[in-house]
């Protein structure tokens, strides 16, 4: 009995120095837990942010399915603007950049038309040749240029009167002769329909 007395005491004094340690380490390592706790409320809030902006969206596309799906398919492809034809604009021709007097640059106006006759920014690529029609075939085309979609995108001049798309090329003044006649030829491919679109304009090097 008295083995046994002794043994519950110091139990009750080994519990008693644990609580004490226990409740110092809590007051040690409290800032730490708050940190935490803290940084995990800021990330659910994020999250659910995230969540709230999710569902709006998705809400949004379902919103256009339906619309969408109301409306007649054949209808609906009527009245989106079709490309119709291409022009090159009259301001095209050889200009003089620096003003040195010497011609270096060529500058091509491209105007897309839709099947009203307005002018339209239609996406797509273009490819300019420029050529010399009085040398011999092999020899006539005296340069050639590519304009991605995402580039002709950034050419547009849209506002008043200035419906088109500028592109701006460099030429070898050594090749060109003055008072010579020289033709543009302009292929644009639509991105939309897949068609193919021409149009070509002489200019002449003053």
């Amino acid at each position: 009995m008295e083995g046994g007395k002794t043994m519950k005491a110091f139990s009750f004094i080994v519990l008693g120095v644990c609580v004490h340690l226990a409740g110092g380490c809590d007051r040690d390592l409290a800032p730490a837990y708050q940190k935490q706790i803290a940084d995990l409320k800021e990330q659910n809030n994020q999250l659910s942010k995230q969540a709230e902006g999710l569902k709006e969206e998705n809400l949004k596309l379902t919103e256009q399915v339906e619309t969408l799906g109301a409306l007649d398919s054949g209808q609906r492809q009527k009245a989106l603007p079709t490309l119709s034809k291409i022009a090159i604009a009259k301001r095209s021709g050889f200009v003089d950049s620096n003003e040195d007097n010497i011609k270096e640059k060529l500058v091509v106006y491209i105007k897309p038309y839709d099947s009203n006759l307005d002018a339209i920014k239609a996406a797509g690529s273009v490819t300019v040749q420029l050529w010399d029609l009085e040398k011999a075939p092999a020899k006539a085309m005296l340069k050639e240029w590519v304009v991605a979609p995402d580039e002709l995108s950034n050419k547009w001049m849209g506002a008043l009167m200035t419906d088109y798309y500028r592109l701006l090329f460099d030429v070898d003044p050594s090749e060109l002769k003055a008072s010579a006649d020289y033709t543009i030829k302009v292929t644009f491919t639509d991105y939309i329909s897949g068609g193919i679109l021409k149009d070509q304009k002489v200019v002449t090097l003053n």
